[in-house]
């Protein structure tokens, strides 16, 4: 379910409440319980949960680098495909250089 960030969210929180959408009333949150209730709004479809520009650092599906533009960090699930690629690397030298050899002699 989506978290929305926005420089006004008191503005986007009433004019979700003007649609008929229920926001800030201590509806059950299924799926986005870390979202301050005050925040959370429960459509028929799904949640979602509108955070300030001051608030941004409590949200969960989003980080520093999401805003930024950095590159993220690496962690350990990407080490596999590092090693993958050196492997092939290390595979494709060594084919090349038998077939040196054999074109060679």
């Amino acid at each position: 379910m989506p978290e929305i960030v926005t420089k006004h969210p008191d503005i986007v929180l009433q004019l979700l409440k003007d649609a008929g959408i229920k926001c800030g009333q201590g509806e059950k949150q299924q799926i986005l319980r870390s979202c301050p209730k005050e925040s959370f709004c429960a459509l028929p479809t799904g949640e979602l949960c509108v955070f300030g520009v001051k608030n941004i650092a409590s949200m969960t599906q989003m980080t520093a680098a999401d805003f930024t533009g950095a590159p993220r960090e690496i962690s350990m699930l990407d080490w596999p495909n590092a090693v993958l690629i050196v492997v092939v690397f290390i595979l494709g030298m060594l084919v090349g250089r038998i077939k040196r050899r054999k074109i060679n002699r």
